[in-house]
């Protein structure tokens, strides 16, 4: 920029304040032409007029005195004046009405020309201050396009095929570092599955050092076993199958499947039991069994009582030999009372494994002794659990006939079986039809 040129501020400046100006003058111009127009117009109406007058006028000024003239003179002097003062009010009552309203807008464009020279003055100040970063700015693209441009000469002077040839072996290190990556991935893959079967080996060597630890501890416990003693164990071993009349069916990783108690079929599913799954057993009754049992096949139910919420196999074989082994004696006990009474047995309506079983009326009569009752009994999972014990809340007593209240007959059934529960049935109750029949033992016995 030199010293004689003209700066943005002055060229902006100058373009501003000269445009109001522009407009001023035209708009002066222009009303003075309308004026110079009206002026002319108002002229030549005035010559008409005076041509009009000028005959009485000179003729009048010819033939008057001197003193007339001078007059006249005079009087035409002063016209003139005024008209020439007359017009000039009117012409500055125009300017002033038609200036004034052009001023204010001056001033309105000259108040705006010094904001916008302030604005930029400011937006020239902030030029400043960015024309040194700028020009650091154009310094470093200068470089980075120098560098580029040497770049650009050092490509366009390499080989073709040695350019072909680092190619071909980018290529060719980017297949092996995906092949290394696949490797990666398996060997990974294997190392998880490694971990895993370290982890059940280390299981597998706990199992197995127990179990030594146990053979171990039995050994010295047993120094020594005869051929006596093993012939002995089976022995007893066939027994306890023969009395539990246990049948071995399948053994393997999966599945253990047995029949015990004459009808009793039993399945462990040894991955659902190692994840405790509920339907880890499954426990039936074979039909034949069913047919025999009658009524008391309901107690098969309480089955799923005995193995719930177990997951030892031993345990849950034991408990269920247990269970149906009391099933099977109060199968003999029933057995005894119906060759000696009358005995009325019925299965229980019940949709839970907690209320099912049967229940059975025992009907007692003496003829020499003049008496005759009957007792009911329900008999669910719970009684067998509890086994010799009978539950008697549920117990129901009919006194047909007899020397005896019923209130009396229902004390002494009670009091008997509660001491004898479900042994020795029979014989509970043949004491207790004894002793409502004979009045000498009856009333011995109530005192």
């Amino acid at each position: 920029m030199t010293a004689s040129s003209a700066t943005l501020t002055q060229q902006a400046t100058a373009a501003t304040s000269t445009l109001p100006q522009l407009e001023f003058y035209e708009k002066i111009v222009k009303k003075i032409n309308d004026l110079i127009e009206h002026a002319k117009e108002k002229v030549e109406l005035i010559e008409q007029g005076i041509n009009q007058a000028n005959p009485q006028f000179f003729f009048e000024f010819r033939e008057g005195s001197v003193e007339l003239r001078t007059q006249m003179e005079s009087r035409l002097d002063r016209l003139k004046t005024y008209a020439r003062l007359k017009a000039s009010i009117h012409w500055f009552e125009w300017l002033a009405n038609e200036v004034v309203p052009l001023v204010d807008k001056l001033k309105q464009a000259n108040d705006s020309l010094e904001s916008d020279q302030s604005e930029i003055q400011a937006f020239e100040d902030m030029i400043h201050l960015k024309v040194a970063d700028i020009g650091l700015y154009h310094t470093e693209l200068s470089r980075i396009l120098s560098e580029l441009q040497e770049k650009e000469i050092k490509y366009n002077t390499l080989d073709s095929k040695r350019l072909q040839k680092l190619q071909e072996e980018i290529e060719q290190q980017r297949d092996t570092m995906q092949s290394y990556q696949k490797q990666l991935n398996s060997l990974e893959s294997e190392e998880f599955e490694m971990v895993e079967k370290l982890a059940l080996l280390n299981k597998q060597k706990q199992d197995h050092l127990e179990a030594i630890q146990q053979a171990n501890q039995t050994l010295e416990e047993h120094p020594y076993v005869t051929e006596k003693e093993f012939v002995a164990a089976a022995d007893t071993f066939n027994r306890y199958m023969d009395i539990h009349q246990f049948r071995l069916e399948k053994n393997n990783d999966q599945l253990l499947q047995f029949s015990m108690g004459g009808g009793i079929h039993i399945t462990f599913d040894r991955t659902q039991l190692q994840n405790r799954a509920p339907k880890a057993v499954l426990i039936q009754l074979l039909g034949t069994r069913e047919i025999e049992l009658g009524p008391l096949a309901e107690l098969v139910h309480g089955l799923k009582l005995v193995v719930r919420d177990k997951w030892d196999m031993d345990q849950i074989t034991q408990d269920i030999a247990m269970y149906w082994n009391r099933v099977s004696m109060i199968q003999h006990e029933l057995k005894d009372l119906q060759k000696r009474f009358w005995v009325k047995i019925e299965a229980l309506e019940s949709d839970s494994p907690e209320e099912a079983g049967f229940s059975f009326d025992v009907c007692l009569t003496s003829f020499v002794g003049k008496a005759k009752f009957t007792i009911s009994l329900d008999i669910t999972p719970n009684n067998v659990l509890n086994y010799p014990a009978l539950n008697l809340d549920h117990m129901r007593v009919n006194l047909h006939y007899g020397l005896i209240t019923q209130e009396d007959l229902e004390g002494l059934l009670k009091k008997a079986l509660s001491e004898s529960g479900f042994t020795n049935l029979v014989d509970t109750l043949r004491n207790i039809l004894d002793q409502i029949s004979i009045p000498n033992h009856r009333t011995s016995s109530l005192h």
